[in-house]
């Protein structure tokens, strides 16, 4: 009896440290992919308009 409450006392505070890590894991992760797409979209934007720049520059 006492020790399965022992168990229970560490395994559950365990248990809700690494569902915790787990969660902000899985966001930080999805922020670095959003931030990464974002500024992949954004240097091809960057890039095309560098592209209509020099192109009426040089006409």
């Amino acid at each position: 009896m006492y020790l399965s409450r022992l168990k229970n006392a560490i395994i559950r505070p365990l248990h809700n440290i690494i569902s915790k890590l787990k969660v902000f894991l899985v966001k930080e992760s999805t922020r670095i992919k959003i931030i990464l797409i974002a500024s992949y979209f954004f240097s091809k934007i960057e890039l095309a308009t560098i592209d209509t720049h020099y192109s009426y520059r040089t006409v």
